[in-house]
């Protein structure tokens, strides 16, 4: 009895533990996600209102950064800083997040060819194309 007990306590202190370490701003960006597509203007909204320093590890700062990037591009604001964009794509290119990956390297395509470095721009939206043909993703 007691060993079942020490094990429902140690499982809920780790899932604690697991909450207190993420990002407080987790919820939110997964929210500037889900409505992107119909709401790019609410997106870069709630983007815009999360403090970078109170991100919390890698996942949560390149995740910002990407859909950051993608409520200005689909907002119609042109980006020619490729800081916010180059750390998605660097941490994306390190994980086994295809998908995050191929809108990272599509908006870095994007805003080469924004700042006219063409070569670079192609061999992004090259990279993008080729991995949402294996994701089967028409975005």
């Amino acid at each position: 009895m007691h060993r079942h007990l020490f094990h429902f306590i140690l499982l809920m202190l780790l899932s604690l533990l697991s909450h207190s370490c993420s990002s407080p701003h987790t919820h939110t960006i997964q929210e500037a996600e889900g409505i992107m597509d119909q709401y790019p203007d609410s997106a870069l909204s709630i983007l815009e209102d999360i403090p970078r320093e109170e991100l919390r590890g890698s996942q949560a700062r390149a995740l910002h950064a990407l859909l950051l990037t993608q409520a200005r591009s689909k907002n119609y604001i042109t980006e020619t800083n490729d800081s916010l964009i180059s750390t998605a794509v660097s941490y994306f290119e390190s994980t086994d997040d295809s998908h995050h990956l191929m809108l990272a390297l599509h908006y870095f395509g994007e805003l080469n060819f924004n700042r006219k470095a063409y070569a670079r721009s192609l061999t992004a939206l090259f990279k993008a194309y080729d991995l949402a043909v294996r994701l089967d993703d028409k975005f």
